[in-house]
């Protein structure tokens, strides 16, 4: 009886000691981690941009419901990073504390059939855990990432994640500066990189076929994330790898192999065209500024490696541009110094680049 006695006044004491304490306050997901100091930040992404199918009854697509960068602490998760976002732009997200997301903004899962939902990107490739898992301690998330969470209408494929498919194919490669020759096909596997002179690093930025793998580059021994500032010098050979069997993947692959693209980097030569350092020359553009620079048709601005691209185009530059192509002679001895204003046009003038192109036109 005596130890009972002692059972039941302990159990009273702590239930009374338990009602006089203040309760603790536990951490939420996304709160800022007690005694942590930033590492750095990631880029997160929230949208719903798929087209409904014609004649479904289903809530129209939101777009870009929340974007910006949001500072990244050393316990963090791309969950944590995503809620962060989230309550800094005031998005309702469910879901997120017991690791999986069921509705943002009020958008839930089979809101769009039976097969719509949630889903995300790390580095635009869809990780094989859920985003609680993706953590910086991991080593899959880190300073510079991108996290983008993002509304499927059919369980993955039309946001380009296929567990029915192994290809291992680069379906596109950006380049920040410089001409990529030939021009980029998932079929071909090697290349050479011009970049402007003086270049010591490039980005590069592939992306896979199919997301579920992972695309990475290396120079040497280093590899380097997709969309990373690569070291690089004139001769340097960057792999593009996308799916090396050893990586994490949520496909059953192990025994398909990796497919791998060289590029072989060109420092400061490009042949009959310039490089210039503010075009993408694997975008749509890319071909044609090397086409009307290596006929001289667009020189890019005097002094500098800078094209020009988004620029207003005037009519000076204009006439000069279809001077140059009809009058290739005349434009190869033209001398704007001794160059005299032959037309009554307001804003011509003597001694300017385009004067002989404005008394032409």
């Amino acid at each position: 009886m005596n130890l009972k006695r002692k059972l039941v006044a302990l159990l009273l004491s702590a239930v009374v000691a338990c009602g006089l304490v203040p309760g603790i306050a536990f951490a939420a997901i996304g709160d800022i981690p007690s005694g942590e100091t930033p590492i750095g930040q990631v880029h997160v992404s929230i949208s719903d941009t798929l087209a409904r199918p014609a004649g479904a009854s289903y809530p129209s697509p939101r777009g870009t419901i929340a974007e910006g960068d949001v500072d990244l602490y050393p316990s963090d998760s791309a969950m944590s990073a995503i809620v962060r976002l989230a309550n800094e732009k005031g998005v309702a997200v469910v879901g997120a504390d017991k690791g999986y997301i069921t509705s943002v903004a009020g958008l839930g899962e089979f809101d769009c059939g039976k097969r719509s939902g949630w889903m995300g990107t790390i580095d635009d490739w869809f990780a094989n855990t859920g985003f609680s898992s993706v953590t910086v301690s991991s080593g899959v998330l880190e300073p510079g990432s991108e996290v983008d969470l993002m509304y499927t209408l059919d369980g993955g494929p039309d946001l380009g994640s296929d567990w029915g498919s192994n290809d291992k194919t680069v379906a596109s490669l950006s380049v920040g500066a410089g001409i990529l020759s030939p021009s980029f096909s998932a079929d071909v596997h090697s290349y050479t990189l011009t970049l402007p002179e003086g270049s010591t690093s490039v980005a590069l930025t592939p992306t896979a076929t199919n997301k579920n793998f992972q695309v990475k580059a290396r120079v040497g021994g280093t590899w380097y994330k997709r969309g990373a500032e690569i070291p690089v010098s004139d001769g340097s050979v960057i792999e593009v790898v996308c799916g090396d069997p050893s990586w994490p993947t949520m496909n059953d692959a192990a025994n398909v192999p990796a497919q791998r693209y060289e590029i072989t980097v060109q420092v400061g030569s490009s042949g009959s065209a310039p490089v210039f350092s503010d075009v993408d020359y694997s975008d749509w553009y890319g071909d044609a500024v090397t086409f009307v620079a290596a006929r001289g048709l667009i020189t890019g601005y005097a002094g500098t490696t800078l094209f020009g691209v988004g620029d207003t185009l005037t009519r000076g530059q204009l006439a000069t541009i279809l001077w140059r192509n009809a009058c290739p002679g005349e434009y190869a001895s033209y001398d704007p110094k001794t160059a005299k204003n032959e037309i009554d046009i307001a804003g011509s003038a003597d001694g300017m680049y385009y004067t002989a192109a404005a008394n032409w036109a």
